[in-house]
């Protein structure tokens, strides 16, 4: 496994070429980013020369298609999805992925899960035929699914059994630490994972250590080791001990990043916050 600095979600806000000479210098050798937008501004060729120079690959990218909060846009954007597999292909990408709301206001679960279905296996097929992973995250805070008429997936288990129900045999999952925390589960749930490919890509982040679970809410998380509350280090040998191979990406709702002022004041913040709990 290794690390790959998604910008955005440690609100740095840099032209690439820019980010890409600044990444390598706080530990990152991989970038996740839209390949779609890279290869507009700067073509695959000089997109391809940006990286090479930096010593860095594209690791993964978030799914284009607006299915979540309003689902009639999704055929409005799918298109979007074939446009971006096929700059990921040429750059040497393999690996997409997405979240999945675990309430909804119109459908009861059963119904849920075969519309999450139909519309997750379209993408899939189209990730498939340019040779990429498509991962499925589920969202484990209960906080988020109050005040919604129907509960949905919140945990592995029932996330590994849609990924099987769309079975184009390249679906896995974005494992989130704090999901992972906050949906109950423990190092049992990596039992759940027959193989290594099933993930596609991991999140990590924190807990406040002593809040209850039940009151952790989805968007107030903290950098790794700053919270407390989840174990990291556990939660990453147990991710070396299934031979994961692919990208650790940083994802807080920091407000201890928000109150710094320059993009290398919050990348040695979250450098120094990995490093405390990198398993080597």
């Amino acid at each position: 496994m290794y690390r790959s600095l998604n910008p955005g979600m440690i609100g740095v806000d840099l032209p690439f070429e820019k980010l890409a000479k600044l990444a390598p210098q706080y530990g990152y050798g991989a970038v996740e980013l839209s390949p779609t937008a890279l290869v507009e501004e700067y073509g695959v060729a000089g997109t391809q020369d940006i990286m090479g120079q930096n010593g860095l690959i594209l690791s993964s990218f978030m799914l284009p298609v607006s299915f979540q909060w309003d689902p009639s846009k999704f055929e409005e954007t799918f298109p979007k999805l074939e446009v971006a597999a096929k700059a990921a292909e040429k750059l040497g990408c393999h690996r997409c992925s997405t979240y999945i709301l675990n309430f909804s206001d119109d459908l009861p679960y059963k119904e849920n899960f075969e519309n999450h279905c139909r519309m997750l296996t379209e993408c899939a097929k189209v990730l498939a035929d340019h040779d990429i992973r498509f991962g499925l995250e589920f969202v484990g805070p209960k906080t988020l699914a109050e005040g919604h008429k129907y509960p949905f997936i919140r945990g592995l288990k029932e996330m590994l059994e849609l990924c099987d129900a769309i079975g184009t045999g390249n679906m896995g999952i974005l494992y989130d630490a704090y999901h992972w925390y906050t949906a109950g589960l423990d190092f049992s749930a990596f039992d759940l994972f027959r193989k290594e490919e099933e993930v596609v890509s991991v999140h990590i982040n924190d807990a406040k250590k002593g809040l209850p679970i039940d009151e952790c809410l989805d968007g107030l998380r903290y950098l790794p080791g700053e919270g407390g509350g989840v174990d990291l280090k556990g939660f990453l040998q147990h991710l070396k001990d299934m031979h994961y191979t692919g990208p650790v990406i940083v994802e807080p709702f920091s407000e201890t990043l928000k109150a710094m002022n320059t993009p290398e004041e919050k990348l040695a913040a979250v450098q120094k916050a990995v490093d405390s709990i990198w398993v080597d």
